[in-house]
């Protein structure tokens, strides 16, 4: 299996939801999790192949075939990583003796992966790739009654000249021009909230195949650590750990989010329902050895299984 990285750009920008909800549309996120953006393509998956060829899909992603990262940032060649949770709890205070530091570096929530070693030397700097819009939207009343309709507020993410997002995939070389077709189908589809007002509408920016010798240093850095042994292993997805997997969290350093949400499926159920919530690994958590994950069943009375994404990728790094 090979590692293959997408670099999208998003002209008429995202939404998010953020991981802590807030009033009605105005809480948002940059970057979108790992089960959103899988969940997205096995919608594609269905649309364009049907019911089998999600199947086998799902198979595939369930046995490990097939991993996915966040959907992360990038500025022009510079490929940003979740802060290390790690240099938070373990290293902040002995190496940053400057409260200025301290609190600029509490505020980050990516750094360039070139810039991994300043970050842990208390160096790091922010690096401005987007700005969140806040747009006053008018619901209009089925009743055609101008009183009764409300104003609401969306908030949408506009990245900067040449900014978005990236993901990183894990998968057999010879599944690669199909799945360059299903990204290609979802670019049109869009990814995220409020898809009907065009936003989360996406162009391809780059794909590339990442290897250690490639003339590009960002490409070549995630490369050599995506197959490096470290002493603690990074998160580039927020992940779901198997049963067993559990108690091999007490060496590591994380936080946690919770996901829910409504399933999307016209064939689940007549009437939306939502899915059962489950807390997962955030994206920049750190742990001594490598996590496969899981996939997990998160329906509820409806007509079909419905599975969240919770497998991870990890990089090597050496503190």
């Amino acid at each position: 299996m090979q590692y293959f990285l997408y670099k999208l750009k998003f002209p008429y920008g995202v939404h998010f939801g953020a991981d802590k909800a807030g009033i009605y549309l105005e809480k948002i996120s940059v970057n979108c999790h790992c089960d959103t953006l899988y969940s997205a393509i096995c919608h594609e998956i269905l649309k364009l192949y049907g019911e089998e060829a999600l199947k086998s899909f799902y198979e595939e992603t369930k046995s490990g075939k097939f991993l996915l990262s966040d959907l992360l940032p990038y500025k022009q060649d510079n490929l940003l990583i979740p802060k290390p949770i790690l240099y938070i709890e373990r290293n902040v205070e002995k190496q940053v003796s400057d409260s200025v530091k301290k609190k600029k570096m509490k505020k980050l929530q990516f750094i360039p992966v070139m810039k991994i070693n300043e970050f842990f030397n208390g160096e790091a700097e922010e690096i401005e790739f987007a700005k969140n819009v806040v747009y006053e939207k008018n619901a209009i009343s089925k009743d055609s009654d101008s009183e009764n309709n409300k104003l609401y507020s969306v908030a949408i993410t506009r990245f900067d000249e040449d900014c978005g997002l990236y993901f990183i995939v894990k998968m057999q070389e010879d599944k690669k021009e199909w799945f360059d077709g299903i990204i290609n189908s979802l670019a049109l589809s869009g990814i995220g909230g409020k898809r009907t007002s065009g936003y989360g509408q996406f162009e391809v920016e780059d794909d590339c195949q990442l290897e250690i010798n490639s003339n590009i240093s960002e490409e070549a850095k995630i490369a050599q650590l995506l197959e490096q042994k470290g002493d603690y292993y990074l998160t580039l997805s927020a992940f779901y750990p198997q049963k067993e997997e559990i108690l091999k969290l007490k060496s590591g350093y994380y936080s946690l989010i919770q996901r829910q949400g409504f399933v999307q499926s016209a064939t689940y159920s007549d009437n939306l329902l939502k899915k059962i919530p489950i807390t997962m690994i955030n994206a920049g958590s750190c742990f001594e050895e490598r996590f496969d994950g899981d996939i997990t069943d998160v329906s509820k009375q409806g007509n079909h299984p419905v599975y969240r994404y919770g497998k991870p990728i990890m990089i090597g790094i050496n503190v």
